[in-house]
This record gives C-alpha cells, structure tokens and sequence, in this order.
C-alpha cells in the first residue's frame, strides 16, 4: 500500500497500512441453559400481575435474605476451579497470520500478579487485521472488567451494543457481545476521519460461559452456593476496524462482522475447553497466505486506540 496519503472520491481516503494495524492492535457470552431460579431472574423481580412496589421491593429483600443465608451456611470455596479456556491462540486461522504481542506496562502495573494475558494480532494479505485477547482472572476477581468502562475512557464512543450468536467450527454455539464503536484519528496532514470498529467480547468460566456481566455475576453467585465452585473467569475478546472508505477494497460493517465471525467460529474451539458447552444461558440481555507480519504493533502497545486494559474491573 502506498505509504503517502491520497483522496480518491471512489476508493476513500488511502493511510499507512502500518498505522491501520497499529490503531486497530491498540483497540486492542454461550447459549447456556441456567437453572430455573436464575432463569427466570427477571419474572420474579416484576411480577406480571402487579405493580406494587412493595410487592417488588418484598421480593427482592426476601431474596437478598435466601442469598446471604445460604452464603452464611454454605461450604467455603477456598480456591479457584480449573479454567474454561486454553491460554494458546493457534499462529494461523483462515488466511490470517498471527504474531504474539505482550501486555502492555500499564496492564502488567494495574493487574494482580496472578492474572495471565495472551495476546494475538492477526493479519493477511489484503491488510485487513483482527486482535485476539484472553484474560485469566487469578485468586483476585478484579482482572475482569467491563469494556463499556474502558473504552469512553480511551476516547472511544460506545455506539450500539448486541449480542451475536455464532456457531463454532466444532458444532456448538455461543453468543457473544458486539460494541460498535468509534473514534477520530489522524489519516494525514492534519486531517482527521472517524474510524469505526467492532468490539466483541464473552465470558468464560468453568462449564459455563456468557456475554452478560450480569449474567456473570449470577453465575458465579449460584455455581458457588449450590455446587460449591469458585469460577476462574476469563475474558476473550475480538476486534476489527472497519476499513470501508480507508483501504482500496476496505470491509463495510456488516462484512466485517461476517470476518469475525468466521474467525470466532474456528479460534472457539481451540480455546475453549469443550465442557464450557455444559449450561447455556438463554439470557442475552443488552446489560492468509505465508507472509511476513509488520513489527510495529506491538510496540505501539502504549499509542493511539489501544485495547482496553484488562484491568479495569467492575
């Protein structure tokens, strides 16, 4: 790709390839049948046939009760249980090469130490790129977080949120959850042009997995009263620029979620481990051909539209 800027009305604004992967690196839940009592969460919190409050606020008090009692009387969790993930994402997928990139200075300083990171820029030979992340929680809970917390602070507009269904190379299905964002970046010359990107995301815990936080928290409340497990969650994440209007031949949004979707349905199962595929919660509330990779993004860690760091959690 020519390395100096140029306007063409038909083809869109042309920017340093280098500088497309280094914005789109720094960027950067499964259908699971939940037990009855979180399943319907939501029809016991409103009753259908009555709008009194007090009944509302009765029933929350009483099941805020139930659940502190059976945390008094239940088994300590001392430990974490096995993960659901594979910390390993495979060097190719489709006609996309990976290259390892390391945490960034501020993931490693605001993390706990247990916390483990591994991630992957992905890139072929029409330029298009995907970044690939997974964060394992240690002992402490705080290495998860939500990116809606993390992205406005790296001046990025959350656009529209959804939760996507996608099935996997192997025959299962998971869902996870897409923010559509984005942000101005410099193109040239001083010129400035709004770059969107597609920022998906799920939960994986043990047996389980989820693109809900909510959904999450339930999870882990229930898994650990009634089966006595401590979920080691992690965080797996995709993103992708839209390079419509940026590249000669540059993906609109809806093929570039086609993209991610391809490449979510083969990295899945490699690193989820099958019994992730045990419970599907039906809640999914809003709540490359060989070539040599640049070398450059992971560098840039620290530049421009960098992923959300891991460790900011809520």
């Amino acid at each position: 790709m020519p390395q100096s800027e140029k306007n063409d009305g038909s083809q869109g604004t042309l920017i340093n390839k280098n500088s497309l992967i280094a914005e789109s690196h720094l960027m950067g839940r499964l259908h699971y049948r939940l037990p009855d009592a979180l399943n319907n969460f939501g029809m016991i919190l409103i009753p259908h046939n009555s709008s009194s409050l007090v009944v509302r606020v009765g029933v929350v008090l009483v099941l805020v009760i139930v659940m502190t009692l059976a945390f008094h009387f239940s088994a300590v969790v001392n430990s974490s249980t096995e993960s659901g993930v594979v910390m390993d994402f495979p060097q190719r997928v489709g006609d996309f090469s990976g290259k390892q990139a390391e945490a960034s200075e501020g993931e490693k300083f605001v993390l706990p130490k247990d916390t483990e990171i591994t991630k992957m820029v992905y890139s072929n030979s029409a330029g298009e790129v995907l970044n690939a992340q997974i964060v394992l929680a240690g002992a402490e809970k705080r290495s998860i977080h939500r990116p809606e917390l993390c992205l406005p602070a790296q001046g990025w507009s959350i656009n529209g949120r959804e939760t996507v269904p996608v099935k996997m190379a192997d025959g299962r299905t998971i869902s996870y959850m897409k923010d559509t964002i984005s942000r101005s970046i410099d193109v040239g010359n001083g010129v400035t042009k709004p770059l969107t990107s597609l920022y998906c995301y799920w939960f994986v815990g043990n047996g389980a997995s989820t693109p809900s936080h909510l959904m999450r928290l339930l999870l882990t409340s229930w898994d650990r009263v009634v089966h006595h497990k401590n979920h080691r969650w992690a965080y797996v994440a995709v993103s992708a620029p839209v390079l419509e209007g940026f590249t000669r031949n540059g993906k609109n949004a809806e093929a570039t979620q086609k993209m991610i979707d391809e490449f979510i349905a083969e990295i899945g199962p490699v690193v989820m481990k099958v019994n992730h595929a045990k419970r599907v919660s039906k809640s999914q509330s809003s709540d490359v051909g060989d070539q040599s990779l640049d070398p450059s993004p992971a560098s840039k860690v620290e530049g421009e539209g960098r992923t959300p760091d891991a460790g900011h959690s809520n």
